[in-house]
C-alpha cells in the first residue's frame, strides 16, 4: 500500500480542444524590394502529395493546408519573376498542427 501512495494516481485528465482549424503554413511573399506580392499563384505538397493552391489573405500572405503536418514544399510564381520555391516541416500538436510560417521573395 505504501508503494501505491508513493507512485500516486495517473494523470487522467483529458485536454480540451476546440473546434477552430489551423491553418498549417503562414507565407509571406514580396518582390526584390520588399514590397507584397498579392497576386501570384502559390502552391504546396505535403510529403510530396498532389500540388494544392494556397489561400491568398491580402497583403502578401497566403495560407496554405488546414491541419496538416508533414514536410511542406511551398513554390511561388507570377508573371515576369522567377519562381520560387520554400521548404517547411510542420508537426502535429495535441490538438491542433504547429503553425509555420515561411518568407519567400520573389525576384
Amino acid at each position: 500500500m505504501l508503494l501505491l501512495a508513493l507512485l500516486g494516481c495517473p494523470d487522467t485528465e483529458e485536454v480540451a480542444c476546440d473546434t477552430m482549424a489551423a491553418y498549417s503554413v503562414t507565407v509571406s511573399l514580396v518582390d526584390g524590394e520588399g514590397a507584397p506580392v498579392t497576386t501570384a499563384s502559390v502552391i504546396y505538397t505535403v510529403d510530396d502529395g498532389t500540388a494544392t493552391a494556397c489561400q491568398s489573405v491580402g497583403g502578401g500572405d497566403f495560407v496554405c493546408g488546414i491541419e496538416e503536418a508533414g514536410h511542406f514544399v511551398i513554390s511561388a510564381s507570377r508573371e515576369g519573376y522567377v519562381p520560387v520555391t520554400g521548404e517547411v516541416d510542420v508537426v502535429a500538436g495535441e490538438c491542433h498542427v504547429k503553425a509555420e510560417t515561411l518568407d519567400l521573395v520573389l525576384a
